[in-house]
């Protein structure tokens, strides 16, 4: 009867073992898993990373066209003014031209 326990319990224990290695096998193959993933996820957070710093440059260079297109709009609205200023100049002296080349034949 000692030899039937032992050799149960032995049977027992193997199939014990056989459980534990296969269990192991199954954690170590997780635990590659688990590496790769871990691998993706540094690469991706790297990759955030380089595009947020990419994100804020363009949006410095955003900024500073906005500021110069504003700039030259102004530059732009000046010039408009005084070219209009101009016209306006012009427009009155060649009405004094005008009044002086049609006062000119009384004169002689």
């Amino acid at each position: 009867a000692a030899c039937a326990d032992v050799s149960r319990l032995q049977g027992e224990l193997a199939l014990v073992m056989d459980t534990a290695l296969e269990r192991e096998s199954e954690i170590s193959a997780e635990i590659v898993n688990l590496r790769s993933k871990v691998a993706k996820l540094t690469a991706l957070q790297e990759r955030n990373e380089h595009l947020a710093e990419k994100n804020g440059q363009l949006a410095e260079k955003a900024t500073a066209s906005a500021n110069l297109a504003s700039k030259l709009t102004g530059m732009l609205r000046s010039k408009e003014k005084a070219m209009d200023a101009l016209a306006s100049e012009k427009r009155a002296v060649d009405a004094e031209k005008e009044e002086l080349m049609a006062a000119r034949p009384a004169l002689d």
